[in-house]
């Protein structure tokens, strides 16, 4: 198994530049990093996730790389391929697919559940209505079309610059989705995918296991994890926002996490069992809530600024005496629906001397 952060600490830490093939190897060797979870060194590169129920991948490298990614994985393992997840639409990271769909079409089982952004289809017939630019400026900025080894390789008619065909994903999302698949070895794999950009195609994923126990914040990152999930590029400002003196984000978490248990103050009752009750894992519904609420302390946050300048103009104007607030008609009372109309109502008790010294 290769030592995968070796080499590029190397680069970063001490600047030795060993060349690209060292950093980003392209060798279809495959290094198990964790207890069921592997990585598979490709153009571009394979995550695997071994959940009992079958494989979840994401990403199959590019099409060149197909049959030599699939030869690498059945040395780890023999389950089946049941999920594929594609980032995003580029053909390094969605064109080896093919191979895993002919493998389970050989072996007679069930075709593996392709999952991706809604933007990734429109990527793909964009692709292949430019197939002939994209292919010519590829072969410029890689190598040789020869050495590249894009799609359609020996197969008559114009080169191809991804797979042929191109796999659309069989479900596809908007801002996040679930899914769980079979058991990790911290209980049910369940696999979030989160895309928080309008208009691109390239999702942010997040593995989580069970629902979020903890929540915490990086500064240094500006990451917000949810137990082992997280939301990436939160301000600081949003993770510390108050109302009243209360967090707004660790509130709104205390009712979503996995122990929702309160203590019990005097003499209250214990809780109820009922309370017990709960999800026993994260919802679809909290990320989507969860970003909107980020959204929404993010707008908040940047109209402080504008909030202190109005404060702090009206502060330092001019103060109103009581005489020119009453010859304004400021203290004026209007009349209620009763009164509306009649001539010669007279006011409640003491409601025309309520502004008199």
């Amino acid at each position: 198994m290769a030592d995968l952060l070796a080499t590029p600490a190397r680069y970063i830490d001490n600047g030795i530049d060993e060349g690209a093939g060292l950093v980003n190897r392209p060798t279809t060797e495959l290094s198990e990093v964790a207890d069921g979870i592997a990585l598979i060194e490709a153009f571009s590169h394979v995550v695997a996730f071994r959940t009992g129920d079958g494989l979840v991948l994401f990403d199959t490298s590019i099409e060149a790389f197909g049959q030599g990614v699939l030869k690498s994985l059945r040395k780890w393992s023999d389950e089946p391929v049941a999920h594929i997840c594609y980032t995003h639409g580029h053909a390094d990271h969605v064109g080896g697919t093919g191979a895993f769909v002919c493998e389970t079409c050989e072996k007679g089982r069930p075709r593996p559940r392709i999952t991706g952004h809604e933007n990734v289809l429109p990527r793909f017939r964009r692709y292949e209505a430019t197939n002939g630019y994209n292919f010519t400026i590829n072969a410029r900025q890689f190598a040789p079309a020869a050495e590249l080894r894009m799609g359609g390789q020996g197969t008559p008619g114009p080169r191809r610059f991804g797979p042929d065909p191109w796999v659309d994903p069989d479900v596809t999302f908007r801002e996040a989705m679930e899914f769980r698949s079979g058991d990790l070895p911290l209980g049910k794999a369940q696999v979030t995918l989160l895309h928080p950009e309008e208009g691109a195609d390239v999702a942010r994923l997040r593995i989580e296991r069970r629902a979020g126990g903890t929540m915490s914040y990086d500064p240094a990152t500006r990451r917000l994890s949810i137990g082992l999930g997280y939301i990436e590029n939160v301000p600081k400002e949003v993770w510390e926002y108050e109302v009243s003196g209360k967090n707004v984000l660790r509130h709104w978490f205390s009712y979503r996490k996995r122990d929702r248990s309160r203590p019990v103050m005097g003499d209250r009752r214990p809780p109820s069992p009922l309370e017990k009750i709960q999800p026993d894992h994260w919802l679809a519904e909290y990320t989507s809530d969860l970003l909107d609420l980020l959204h929404v302390l993010g707008r908040l946050v940047r109209l402080e600024a504008r909030q202190a300048d109005l404060l702090a103009r009206i502060c330092d104007g001019p103060l109103l005496s009581c005489d020119e607030l009453e010859a304004a008609g400021a203290f004026a009372l209007p009349k209620t629906a009763s009164q509306k109309g009649k001539k010669g109502t007279k006011s409640s008790a003491g409601q025309d001397d309520l502004f008199q010294a």
